[in-house]
């Protein structure tokens, strides 16, 4: 419309011109007469190119406000249904080019939001700008409009769900129990999803979940073994106190000293009872040299924050978390959390669901243990299968980091570093604990996000924390839930970000 409008007016112009040279050659007019037949044209031509160019100012705001719509459109869409889909659009739209922009009337606006197919929105909108100079020349208003679809392309994709079971996930929010929360939010996300895996089926691809549950340990030790014997450590070494606290009665009360001794616990892991070994692990060797002031480049010592490290000797291995192998004079605090789940396609959401009741809080919080093992179930280079393709086609991966609170170690609980209280592997005996697992969560939140993997952190009942802003690295994939729907809300809007959205051309 706006180019036919164009040449129309340029025909105009050429009538004009050719009509004041006809006056310019007969000298029987006068000066008043040139002028007032100039000025018609210049008039033309000044009134058609500043409302032509206002028009295309317009045109271009509105696609950028159409395009803008069709993702936020496609991002919000549920299943087949189009109500979330059409209300995040028409927000997008207003707020980019409300229907008054550039002097439109409302009564001339019009748009459109529809589902061209099962992955894509299509926005559609249209007005007119009204003219200034050219309004003397008939011509009242320039009609605009843009057209964009969106559309969501899955490709194989993993999703490593990073999950806080602590002891502090045994308690309530607003009545609802936080376990019962994460679980259904999990569930919640597993729906979200299901369309694409779907998708991704019919054409010969896949999209798989991982989730590992972690407090003051990880139960990845039968996984470890299943992929090489060799990479847990036999013999190993543990706590054994040699000289004892005692009370006027001669009671044990605890430990006054005491170092480690090394035991062949072979028979232990290889019986696969639980009542022998739970399946947790200790770390394998670190350093105590990272604190606050310390970068993200991990020391050479550090073979903990190694995440595609091979075992290849006894410092590199991880010993089995045998509370039974440790004395400290008194009974030791440990936890065990459920065994992790390695990156699958799972069958149905039954046996998701199955998996997910037997989560169970328990533990102190070590959110950088959580975040070390959660790259390293998704890393594509270390210990476990991850290829960076299948059936031809590349692999996303994503991790989604949930916790229900703080970094909450302890000097005195036995987890996947030892005893700190004897053994000091994290503090060296000095410094603040916390602050020491702090900057090692935030070594293995950099670590992951330089595999190619980002990192979406959900804090559930926590408030803004500074550490799981950082952990991501953009605030876009940093999320509060002060409740159970906002959880469940928060994982179905990750989910829906996962996919690769694009505007169809």
């Amino acid at each position: 419309m706006m180019r036919r409008l164009s040449d129309r007016l340029r025909q105009n112009a050429t009538v004009l011109r050719d009509a004041a040279r006809l006056l310019w050659h007969d000298k029987r007019g006068n000066t008043f007469a040139l002028i007032a037949a100039a000025l018609i044209p210049m008039l033309a031509a000044i009134g058609s190119g500043v409302d032509i160019s206002r028009a295309y100012m317009a045109q271009s705001r509105l696609q950028g406000a159409v395009d803008s719509a069709a993702l936020a459109g496609r991002r919000s869409r549920i299943g087949s249904g189009m109500t979330e889909a059409t209300e995040a659009a028409n927000k997008f739209l207003a707020f980019n080019y409300p229907k008054t922009a550039y002097g439109g009337q409302e009564s001339d606006w019009q748009s459109t939001v529809t589902p061209p197919d099962v992955n894509s929105v299509q926005v559609t909108a249209s007005t007119r700008i009204p003219t200034t100079i050219m309004r003397f020349f008939g011509y009242q208003s320039i009609p605009i409009s843009a057209t964009s679809v969106a559309k969501q392309n899955w490709i194989n994709t993993d999703i490593l769900l990073v999950l806080d079971v602590t002891g502090s996930m045994g308690g309530s929010i607003n009545g609802t129990p936080m376990m019962t929360a994460l679980r259904n939010a999990v569930l919640d996300l597993y729906d979200e999803l299901q369309e694409a895996q779907t998708n991704l089926e019919a054409r010969g691809l896949r999209l798989r979940i991982g989730i590992l549950p972690y407090s003051s340990s990880v139960n990845v030790g039968r996984l470890l073994r299943a992929e090489d014997s060799t990479y847990l450590r036999t013999p190993a070494k543990y706590f054994r106190c040699t000289t004892y606290e005692t009370n006027k009665k001669g009671k044990i009360t605890g430990c006054a000293s005491g170092n480690e001794a090394e035991f062949d616990v072979s028979a232990r892991i290889a019986s696969n009872l639980q009542s022998q070994w739970a399946g947790c692990i200790e770390e394998r060797d670190t350093v105590s040299s990272i604190t606050t002031s310390s970068d993200y480049t991990i020391p050479s010592g550090a073979l903990d924050q190694n995440i595609d490290l091979i075992p290849n000797n006894s410092a590199s291995r991880w010993p089995p978390l045998l509370p039974a192998m440790v004395d400290t004079g008194t009974s030791v605090s440990s936890a065990c959390p459920v065994e992790a789940r390695l990156l699958q396609t799972w069958s149905s959401r039954a046996n998701l669901s199955t998996y997910l009741d037997t989560l169970a809080p328990t533990g102190n919080t070590y959110h950088d243990l959580g975040m070390i093992w959660g790259a390293r179930m998704i890393s594509p280079n270390g210990v476990f299968p991850n290829p960076t393709e299948y059936a031809g086609a590349p692999v996303n991966r994503h991790i989604i980091f949930m916790t229900d609170g703080v970094m909450q170690p302890s000097d005195s609980v036995y987890s996947s570093y030892g005893i700190e209280e004897f053994q000091k592997r994290v503090s060296g005996g000095a410094g603040s604990l916390t602050a020491r697992h702090n900057q090692r969560f935030l070594m293995a939140c950099n670590a992951a996000r330089g595999l190619n993997v980002p990192v979406w952190t959900v804090g559930f009942g926590t408030g803004t924390l500074s550490t799981l802003q950082n952990c991501t690295g953009s605030s876009d994939r940093s999320f509060n839930a002060d409740n159970a729907d906002e959880l469940s809300e928060k994982f179905k809007e990750i989910g829906r970000s996962i996919g690769k959205l694009r505007i169809a051309e």
